[in-house]
């Protein structure tokens, strides 16, 4: 009789593998452990911006919004008003990053950087010129200077706002796709092409002539780092592998099974919990128990597009999809969870054992018999028992050999449902 109740597990590495579900969406795993609840919904908050957007946050919480298709770049206020507040005659922005150590927000176009005081909103859209005016513009902070990846070269800005096109070279073949800091050294992410499936990390020491540590990954180029705690993730490649760095080498860590491509600008931190966006979904990797290991769960969908960058501003999140800007609502989406691959014995029946079951929420069921595809099921509420259970049987004719079951779990506006388990008997 097949249990699954470490919804904390989160989604697993396969539909065979028992260790966690197969998948979820709009998944709450985090906040009781041992149960599974709704996520809030991503609600539009705006439809200005309506263009691709990469985003920096200030010190004061304003966000500003940087279009990756025109020079075009909003405000957000920290009460959620939007405003056009210049146009970058050098064209769609690549990426914008705020900079501690210079209090500016720092931002590229293909050949350009420039520098924003967000104060008195003053930019300098020609600051400093590239050399190889790269696809991949990434930026980090590090002892005290921004660095900047373009092309095979790692640019910089120090305090004195002296700009560098080349602080550090490394091999031709290589274009800088990811950077980040780790220990007070860059930690620099790279790609050949799309079709050459390796790549080179390298750390670097921000001081030193050449690079200190490199290692190899089998992977069609690192697409972004992620910043967790005491942890330093990567994403490479085009299936969604995630590896650690070891201090020296990169170690493959888990998979999202899911295609994926370069993109820093949708990485981001919320409530110190690390969010990588994919497609229209936004991924959590973490742990909520110290004696646990970081896992993958979906826990928020745009309400259209696909996901153009990712931003924190106080405990909100912004989403920049192309036609509006997405923020966290007071009231919560619907969720699903799907369960591993079960092989049938004696097991005839399904049932959710639920913690609270407000009025207004629901639960229902659906089934993936043989791999023959999913066909929705009759969940009956047994309210004296606390729990919904199969009524009738499996739909499907013949005989049973392994299935899936995927549970939806259906808020009422602010309130919402709370399931301890999926038990197949």
């Amino acid at each position: 009789m097949p249990i699954y109740s470490s919804f904390q597990s989160g989604i697993n590495t396969s539909k065979y593998d028992q260790n966690g579900f197969s998948d979820d969406t709009n998944l709450d795993i985090h906040s009781q452990i041992g149960t599974a609840q709704p996520q809030l919904a991503l609600i539009s908050e705006s439809t200005t911006p309506n263009e691709s957007c990469v985003q920096a946050t200030s010190a004061d919480g304003t966000v500003y919004f940087f279009s990756k298709s025109s020079g075009k770049t909003w405000k957000r206020t920290t009460g959620g008003s939007y405003s056009l507040v210049n146009t970058n005659t050098n064209g769609a922005h690549i990426s914008a990053f705020y900079s501690p150590s210079l209090n500016k927000i720092i931002y590229t176009t293909s050949a350009k950087v420039g520098h924003l005081v967000t104060a008195t909103d003053t930019f300098t859209d020609s600051f400093g010129t590239f050399t190889n005016g790269s696809a991949y513009h990434p930026i980090e902070d590090v002892n005290l200077t921004v660095f900047i990846g373009d092309g095979k070269y790692v640019a910089s800005i120090n305090q004195a706002l002296s700009f560098s096109a080349n602080a550090l070279d490394l091999p031709a073949q290589y274009s800088i796709t990811a950077l980040a800091s780790v220990n007070n050294w860059l930690l620099i992410g790279t790609i050949i092409g799309t079709l050459v499936s390796k790549c080179q990390v390298y750390a670097w020491d921000t001081y030193s002539s050449s690079w200190t540590n490199e290692d190899t990954v089998y992977e069609v180029g690192v697409n972004c780092f992620i910043l967790a705690d005491n942890m330093m993730y990567a994403q490479c490649g085009t299936r969604g592998n995630i590896y650690y760095w070891k201090g020296n080498s990169m170690i493959f860590y888990d998979t999202f099974d899911t295609t994926t491509s370069v993109g820093q600008e949708k990485v981001t931190i919320l409530n110190g919990k690390p969010l990588l966006a994919i497609g229209n979904g936004i991924y959590s990797i973490y742990k909520r128990s110290r004696n646990s290991n970081d896992v993958l769960c979906h826990e928020f969908t745009t309400t259209t597009g696909t996901i153009a960058s990712i931003g924190v501003t106080g405990n909100q999140l912004l989403v920049s999809n192309g036609t509006n800007i997405n923020k966290i609502d007071t009231n919560y989406a619907t969720a699903t969870v799907t369960s591993p691959l079960f092989f049938f014995s004696t097991e005839k029946t399904v049932e959710v054992p639920y913690e609270s079951m407000p009025s207004g929420c629901s639960l229902s069921l659906e089934s993936n018999i043989n791999g023959a595809g999913w066909v929705s099921e009759t969940f009956t509420k047994d309210a004296d028992n606390m729990k919904y259970f199969l009524d009738g049987g499996f739909t499907f004719d013949g005989k049973m050999k392994f299935g899936q079951v995927r549970v939806t779990l259906t808020p009422s506006t602010n309130t919402y449902p709370i399931i301890q388990a999926i038990n197949i008997i």
